[in-house]
């Protein structure tokens, strides 16, 4: 995992610090330690400072969720929809034009009703549960492609899948102006649609602009998507909890002040997520003991300088690994060399 990096477009372009690297491979082995069975409950990492050490994991799990494949959408057929399940369209490829390519709207929602229309014409009713305005999709039963990216697509997802209407993804740079091939337009679709909850993060609010402004090339992921770079926010395939916009569905951060409230449509959200992230000692002190916990990996970035709430943010998250067995040398058994001034513990 290499990769180029600038803080603005305007910078020249340069490498992670060494540490930021260890933590991204510390979200990939996190990830792969519970696909082999080892479900660690809670894990404590004592850092100088915690900003962009959740992001740099949340790159991690990202990797991991894309390279093991999983997917929770399925495609679906027309006639296999019912009144009742939670649907994501997905609308057709257009052509690309000089140096952009526009991406497919999308949409998720829960199917309120199916209507026979003229001729081979049937219409589907979307209802949204964060109070957006119904939508109506045509589908004819006659059209069909070798292609199938050509035509609108239909997919299952589970519930807790967040919902939202039909929106235009935004164009990005590409480049060169070379038609997508099925091939290309399918690893997009693998990358930036995969339904997969992986880890979630609670955090001051601040961080989540900071999250958006440096640049990234992973050589690997942005040459298939055919794109120069993007952020290490988008890299990370984060969204926010509370106001999902991008059609994956991997990771997401959230501000403390924002959990959300049980019933609601984030908290089941939330239930999907098997890691979550309390990014600093306020998350910690005010989130480590939430019951919704309990079968999660819980994950506390604990800031051993420059902040009051040091003590007891620690005192309350030992409590809350208490009734968990502790791990001799964790980073041992996860493989994983902290970088100089960090301390890592685990529990079972």
């Amino acid at each position: 995992m290499e990769y180029l990096v600038k803080l603005d477009k305007d910078a020249e372009w340069g490498r992670f610090d060494p540490w930021f690297d260890s933590f991204v491979d510390l979200g990939f082995k996190l990830y792969n330690a519970r696909k082999m069975g080892h479900v660690y409950k809670k894990v404590a990492i004592g850092v100088p400072k915690s900003p962009f050490v959740a992001l740099a994991m949340a790159i991690g799990f990202s990797r991991a969720a894309y390279k093991e494949g999983t997917d929770f959408s399925k495609e679906v057929s027309l006639d296999d929809v019912k009144v009742g399940e939670v649907i994501a369209f997905r609308g057709a490829w257009s052509q690309p034009e000089p140096g952009v390519s526009r991406l497919p709207r999308s949409s998720v929602g829960l199917v309120s009703a199916i209507k026979s229309g003229s001729g081979n014409l049937t219409e589907i009713h979307f209802t949204f549960d964060t109070g957006a305005v119904a939508e109506k999709r045509n589908f004819n039963k006659a059209l069909s492609a070798d292609d199938r990216t050509k035509l609108p697509r239909l997919f299952s997802v589970p519930l807790g899948t967040p919902q939202r209407p039909e929106q235009t993804r935004k164009s990005r740079e590409v480049v060169d102006d070379s038609p997508r091939t099925r091939e290309n337009k399918e690893f997009f679709e693998s990358w930036d649609y995969q339904i997969c909850p992986t880890l979630v993060i609670f955090g001051p609010t601040g961080r989540l602009d900071d999250y958006k402004k440096p640049l990234v090339r992973d050589e690997e992921i942005h040459g298939k998507l055919m794109i120069e770079s993007d952020s290490l926010f988008n890299l990370a395939r984060l969204d926010r909890l509370s106001n999902d916009v991008n059609p994956h569905f991997v990771n997401a951060v959230e501000q403390i002040s924002q959990f959300p409230t049980n019933g609601s449509p984030a908290f089941e959200s939330l239930k999907r997520f098997p890691f979550v992230c309390l990014d600093g000692n306020d998350a910690i002190l005010n989130l480590s003991e939430k019951r919704i916990f309990q079968d999660k990996t819980l994950i506390a970035l604990w800031e051993a300088t420059g902040n009051q709430h040091q003590d007891v943010a620690l005192r309350t998250f030992a409590k809350a690994a208490s009734q968990n067995t502790p791990v001799p040398d964790f980073a041992g058994a996860l493989g994983w060399t902290p970088p100089a001034g960090v301390q890592i513990w685990g529990w079972r």
